[in-house]
């Protein structure tokens, strides 16, 4: 029986899922584990690149295909199909470092029975201003907004404690964040719920446009059940204060002194992040960027709560 389960739901995305798979593969000292492929639909030839992974890897690789069901019907059926002790859900654009599942083995034993995310850096190819978004989640994730940090990107939960309490809400598309859901009612449900900066996985970051599109979806699909860590008012308070210090930075010459403390509060958040030093002005453009959507985001959760109070 393995010990855990790798499941990587992917679509259209072959060249990326072999990368991920060869990760993976590439593991040494690793515990017994399997991995379930789902290729949800895929048209461009993914089910090929995992199949021929499925056979070079001597049954440790499992391939199932299905109609197009959604990123969390994919992973609820490759969380089915599997045997291990443990999940743990990878996507199909993120890789896993060397000695990963070694340390994953040590973080399990003394966290059983705990829903597990982990921190993901940006992959070494990503460009400039996406390794600085990367980097800025990761810094509210370290700090405020640890409780909402877990994503499927990278999580890991007992696979009994998974189907329990039934797995992802296959109604949700993967901008309305049914990672956070189900953690959400896993803690309703009496477990813990654990993020952690170590063992990390690399995970592609995205572009400055994918960024703006998921902010604009996920404020407007927020969940009043599941919370939101930017409705809070030190969220608020923190990405307004960042983005005012990163607008002053950029008039240098008119406000020198402002544009020390705005360099300054950068270099802070990059430190927080683990991230090098040269990303604090890319970190204040995105943290300036984030500040638009924080209020949006804020506002929708407020009137989702108002109108839910008016119901009951």
């Amino acid at each position: 029986m393995p010990f855990v389960s790798i499941v990587i739901a992917t679509k259209d995305r072959g060249a990326m899922l072999g990368d991920c798979i060869e990760s993976v593969l590439a593991q040494e000292d690793a515990p017994r584990f399997e991995v379930i492929v789902i290729d949800d639909g895929s048209t461009d030839g993914s089910d090929a690149v995992a199949d021929e992974y499925a056979s070079r890897a001597a049954g440790r690789i499992r391939v199932r295909k299905l109609a197009h069901v959604g990123l969390a019907a994919a992973r609820n059926a490759g969380a089915e199909a599997s045997s291990g002790r443990w999940l743990l859900f990878l996507d199909d654009d993120a890789r896993l470092p060397a000695g990963f599942l070694a340390q994953l083995e040590s973080v399990l034993h003394s966290h059983d029975g705990q829903v597990l995310g982990f921190a993901d850096l940006p992959l070494p190819t990503d460009s400039y201003i996406s390794a600085s978004i990367r980097y800025l989640e990761l810094a509210s994730r370290r700090t405020i907004g640890r409780e909402h940090a877990i994503k499927g990107a990278a999580l890991a939960c007992p696979r009994d404690l998974f189907l329990k309490l039934g797995g992802f809400d296959a109604t949700r598309q993967y901008y309305q964040l049914e990672d956070t859901e189900f953690v959400a009612r896993a803690r309703g449900a009496g477990c813990s719920a654990t993020w952690l900066p170590e063992p990390h996985v690399l995970h592609r970051a995205p572009t400055l446009s994918a960024y703006v599109r998921n902010n604009l979806r996920w404020a407007r699909n927020v969940d009043v059940a599941a919370g939101s860590s930017d409705y809070r008012l030190p969220h608020l308070i923190l990405a307004l204060f960042a983005a005012s210090f990163a607008l002053r930075w950029l008039t240098w010459r008119r406000w020198r002194l402002v544009g020390a403390g705005g360099l300054a509060l950068c270099g802070v958040i990059t430190q927080v992040a683990a991230a090098p030093l040269r990303y604090a002005p890319g970190v204040a453009l995105a943290a300036g960027l984030r500040a638009c959507f924080v209020p949006l985001s804020a506002g929708a959760y407020l009137i989702a709560r108002l109108r839910v109070r008016r119901r009951a």
